[in-house]
């Protein structure tokens, strides 16, 4: 069962590092389904279907991997590969790293805005799909930003403090 649309051309921006590693993550994936389809071959051997449960779990598995491939697929098609920053850190643009200070608390934080793909929020690698993300893109230094306007309850606004 399929659940992915293939139909569906939306665009997405990718680092280089970031593309490179869908390809590797493709690579193995595909080198997996092989692994798994072989495994198949081998249970279907052992007789009656309806009651092999590892036939049925890797069949499983091979549906869950076949899904992967197919979207990393789809995201390599419709990847737009940007590169280095080169607007001079004049406003906020993906590859950026964006030092800000939050209004209310007095913190400073620093995030780099990333694609989706390269995005760790644990060492502050931020997609620019994000809400922060999203918010800082083509801000300059010193302007204040909100972000999350439409929750009242979590909202915030943050000056900007540098673009790296």
């Amino acid at each position: 069962m399929n659940n992915i649309n293939t139909n569906i051309t939306e665009k997405i921006l990718i680092t280089e590092k970031g593309y490179q590693l869908l390809k590797n993550k493709l690579i193995d994936l595909e080198k997996n389904s092989k692994v798994i389809s072989d495994k198949l071959t081998y249970a279907r051997i052992d007789g009656d279907l309806s009651e092999n449960a590892e036939w049925k779990a890797l069949r499983e598995n091979l549906e869950i991997t076949h899904d992967k491939i197919l979207r990393i697929r789809r995201d390599l098609d419709n990847a737009t590969i940007i590169t280095g920053n080169d607007n001079n850190n004049e406003s906020v643009r993906i590859g950026n790293k964006v030092l800000y200070s939050l209004l209310n608390r007095k913190e400073i934080s620093e995030v780099e805005i990333t694609s989706e793909v390269d995005s760790d929020p644990f060492i502050n690698k931020i997609s620019y799909l994000s809400p922060l993300g999203a918010s800082l893109l083509n801000k300059k230094i010193n302007e204040v930003v909100e972000i999350n306007k439409s929750h009242p309850l979590n909202n915030y606004r943050i000056k900007i403090l540098e673009i790296k």
